[in-house]
C-alpha cells in the first residue's frame, strides 16, 4: 500500500509539474509554443486547468483563442467567458459550439443577442447551438431571423425551431 501512496504521490508531484511548464509555455512570444500548451492543457483532468484556459482565450493569436474555446470544460467561469467571446467572430463558432456541448442555459440570451451581430458567417452554428440547449425561449428570436435571414439561415432556424418544439408557433406567426 505504502507504493501505491507514494507512485500516486510522484504522479501528483510529476503533474504539478508539468502544469506549471504549460503556463509558462501560455506566455511564451512564440504562438506555436502557446498553440501546443492549450492542446496539452485540454488533455490534462485538473482544476487549474480552466484558469489557464480561460487565460488563454484572451490571447492575441487568434487560432489560440479557438482553441481555447474548444477544450474549455464547464465551470461557471467558462461558460461567463465563452458567452464574452461570443462577440469576437474569430471565435464565435467555436465558443457558441462549447456552449452547446456544456448545456448551460444561461447561454441562451447571449447566443441569442450573437444572432444580431453583421457578420453572419457563424450564425447557423449559433443556430444549431441554441437547439442543441433545448431552451424554448429561442424560439421568438429564431421564428425572426427564419423571417428575415436569406435561405441558407432560415433553413437552419426552421429546423432549429421544430427541434425545439415550436413548428406550430413558427406556422401561426408565418
Amino acid at each position: 500500500m505504502k507504493h501505491i501512496v507514494s507512485f500516486t504521490e510522484a504522479l501528483l508531484r510529476r503533474s504539478s509539474r508539468h502544469l506549471w511548464m504549460l503556463e509558462r509555455e501560455l506566455s511564451a512570444a512564440d504562438p506555436r509554443a502557446r498553440m501546443v500548451a492549450v492542446r496539452e492543457l485540454s488533455t490534462l483532468s485538473d482544476p487549474r486547468v480552466e484558469t489557464l484556459l480561460l487565460r488563454a482565450l484572451g490571447d492575441e493569436d487568434g487560432w489560440i483563442r479557438q482553441a481555447a474555446a474548444q477544450h474549455l470544460g464547464d465551470g461557471p467561469s467558462s461558460v461567463a467567458a465563452l458567452c464574452d467571446a461570443l462577440e469576437d467572430e474569430w471565435i464565435r463558432p467555436f465558443a457558441a459550439r462549447s456552449l452547446a456541448r456544456i448545456g448551460d442555459a444561461s447561454a441562451v440570451e447571449p447566443l441569442l443577442r450573437a444572432l444580431e451581430t453583421p457578420e453572419k458567417g457563424a450564425i447557423p452554428v449559433v443556430i444549431e447551438a441554441l437547439a442543441a440547449l433545448g431552451d424554448p425561449r429561442a424560439i421568438p428570436g429564431l421564428v425572426a431571423l427564419a423571417r428575415e435571414g436569406g435561405p441558407w439561415i432560415a433553413e437552419a432556424a426552421d429546423a432549429a425551431i421544430e427541434a425545439l418544439g415550436g413548428a406550430e408557433v413558427h406556422r401561426r406567426a408565418a
